[in-house]
C-alpha cells in the first residue's frame, strides 16, 4: 500500500470502529460466511511470533486463515512456523480460528503425509498456488515464465488430475489458484478456460484470485458468474490501474503485482463482487495483499472495509 493511501484508510478504520476497537465480529446470515485472511500476507509476523499473530488475527474478527508453505515453497519451508501441526491446531482452536484451505507449492510428493497433517489441523482442501510448470529455475533463480502452450497445459492438467485423485482417496479436496497469466490467449483459446476443461471438475475446484483477474483486464464478477459453484474460495484484493506495473523483477516477479492493493484502494466494486459470491454460494473469502507495507494494520483496514458487504 502506498503511504498516503495507508494513512487515509487508517483514518477511516479508526473513525468507523473506534481507536480502541480490535474485534468486530461480522458474519453473513444467509451463507454463514465470514472473512478469512491468507497468512502469506502476514508472513513476516508469523515467522517472528506465530501465536501472537494468530491471536491478533482473531482479535480483528477473522474466523478463517489460509495456510501456505506446504511443498516446495519459495517463501516459507514450514507451514506451521515452528509450532508443529498439533500445537498450531491448538492455537487456532484457542482463538476461534479454522484453517480449511492451504496453499501447496510444487507437486504432491507424499499424499500420505499431507493427509496426516490435514487431519491434525482440519485442512479440507489443498490449492496449487503456482504450478512449477510456470517457473523456470535453470538459472539458479526462480523466474516466472507463465503459460507457454496448450501442450504445456495438457501435461500440467494430467499431473494435477492425478494428484487430485490421490488426495481425494483421503477425503481431501484439491484446487487451483490463478494469477493473471492464465487469462492470456493461447492457440486461439483463453488458457484458463482450456485448463479448466482439462482438469476434472469433480476433483479440482477453483480458488479465484479476484485481483489477478482484474490485472488481466477482466471483470471478476463475470468470471465468478461464469464458473459459479466450481469456485470454492476467493482471494479478495483490489487492482489499481493508476499504479504503473513494477519493473524490478526482484521485487515484482510478475510486473502487475505492484498494482495489487488492499480492497477499497483500487478499481474493483466489492459490493457487486459480494453479491455475485452470495448468489453462487461461495463461502471461503480470504483477504490477501501480496506486498503489504504494514501487514497487520492493512489486515485491520481490509477487514473493516470488506465487512460492510457481508
Amino acid at each position: 500500500m502506498h503511504r498516503r493511501q495507508f494513512i487515509k484508510y487508517s483514518t477511516v478504520l479508526f473513525a468507523s470502529v473506534g481507536a480502541g476497537a480490535c474485534s468486530v465480529q461480522v458474519q453473513s446470515k444467509s451463507l454463514n460466511t465470514s472473512l478469512g485472511v491468507q497468512l502469506f500476507m502476514l508472513r513476516e509476523s508469523m515467522q517472528k511470533s506465530p501465536e501472537k499473530t494468530l491471536e491478533e488475527i482473531a482479535g480483528i474478527g477473522f474466523k478463517e486463515v489460509e495456510l501456505f508453505g506446504f511443498g516446495k515453497s519459495l517463501f516459507n519451508s514450514d507451514p506451521f512456523f515452528g509450532l508443529g501441526p498439533r500445537r498450531f491446531s491448538e492455537v487456532l482452536k484457542n482463538n476461534g480460528l479454522t484453517a480449511p484451505i492451504a496453499h501447496l507449492a510444487g507437486s504432491v510428493d507424499d499424499e500420505e503425509k499431507l493427509a496426516e497433517l490435514a487431519d491434525i489441523v482440519a485442512i479440507k482442501r489443498f490449492v496449487i498456488a503456482m504450478p512449477p510448470e510456470f517457473v523456470d529455475r535453470t538459472s539458479g533463480r526462480a523466474r516466472i515464465v507463465g503459460v507457454q502452450s496448450l501442450e504445456q497445459l495438457d501435461r500440467m492438467s494430467e499431473r494435477l488430475n492425478n494428484e487430485a485423485s490421490k488426495l481425494s482417496k483421503h477425503g481431501i479436496g484439491f484446487g487451483y489458484h490463478n494469477h493473471n497469466m492464465e487469462f492470456k490467449n493461447v492457440g486461439g483459446v483463453v488458457a484458463f478456460d482450456y485448463l479448466m476443461q482439462q482438469l476434472d471438475r469433480n476433483l479440482v475446484a477453483i480458488e479465484l484470485d479476484l485481483g489477478w483477474v482484474a490485472a488481466a483486464g477482466l471483470s471478476p464478477v463475470q468470471w465468478i458468474n461464469k464458473y459459479g459453484s466450481r469456485i470454492q474460495s476467493v482471494h479478495l484484493k483490489d487492482y489499481s490501474s493508476s499504479i504503473p506495473a513494477g519493473l524490478d523483477s526482484t521485487k515484482y516477479p510478475i510486473p502487475e503485482m505492484s498494482q495489487l492493493v488492499l480492497p477499497g484502494h483500487g478499481d474493483l466494486k466489492f459490493k457487486d463482487i459480494f453479491n455475485a459470491l452470495d448468489s453462487m454460494g461461495i463461502k471461503h473469502r480470504f483477504l490477501e495483499v501480496d506486498l503489504p507495507q504494514n501487514p497487520m494494520e492493512e489486515a485491520q483496514i481490509g477487514f473493516s472495509y470488506l465487512s460492510r458487504y457481508l
